[in-house]
């Protein structure tokens, strides 16, 4: 299935430290508030420093800023995260965020394999066939979905989203339709997959 979100279709609110938007939370009928979600994708305008983190204990977090460094402080241990570096950490541990960013924050329950790459334009990259590639685009873009037996393209302005979930596609591959100076931080690709149980 493809699923193509435009940017009315995310729900934005504000917090303690600035705005977020709910690019995607799954299931649908699940809430942020409840913490019965399996997986939710947002984006962040960070406008106070310090901040710190919600607790998710039971869930684990990756986050990457989108264009300013920051820094995450755990008790005494800084960590300097540089743009477009995504960061793992465990929901339930006490963090601290220092710098004011726009970021790209990924929270998921631990019996998860999620993985989050910054796509360059005009690479390939591999999807993942059993289980959910969420592609996040950074400026306009033509999407390439390449299998064995056919091609499709599809169109995405800055800030959409395709969803692509149990598609016989094998990759991706990301094309700028603008002169930019993103021009190798095309997209964002979170590929979500279940652990399996022993």
């Amino acid at each position: 299935m493809l699923e193509k979100k435009l940017k009315k279709d995310y729900f934005t609110t504000k917090w303690a430290g600035g705005v977020t938007t709910e690019i995607l939370i799954a299931p649908a009928a699940s809430s942020l508030a409840q913490r019965d979600f399996d997986y939710r994708i947002s984006t962040a305008t960070v406008t106070d420093s310090p901040s710190n983190f919600s607790n998710f204990t039971g869930y684990e977090r990756i986050i990457l800023s989108l264009d300013k460094p920051i820094s995450l402080q755990q008790k005494n241990n800084v960590i300097e995260l540089a743009p477009f570096v995504p960061y793992r950490f465990d929901g339930g541990v006490a963090m601290k965020s220092l710098g004011k960013c726009q970021d790209f924050n990924v929270i998921f329950k631990k019996n998860n394999h999620v993985w989050v790459t910054l796509l360059q334009n005009g690479a390939a990259q591999d999807l993942i066939i059993e289980g959910e590639n969420i592609l996040s685009a950074l400026q306009d873009i033509k999407v390439r979905l390449i299998a064995r037996s056919k091609k499709q393209e599809i169109l995405l302005q800055k800030g959409e989203t395709l969803l692509i979930r149990q598609e016989q596609f094998e990759q991706i591959q990301i094309i700028a339709q603008k002169k930019s100076l993103m021009v190798e931080k095309t997209a964002i690709l979170t590929q979500i997959k279940k652990k399996k149980t022993e």
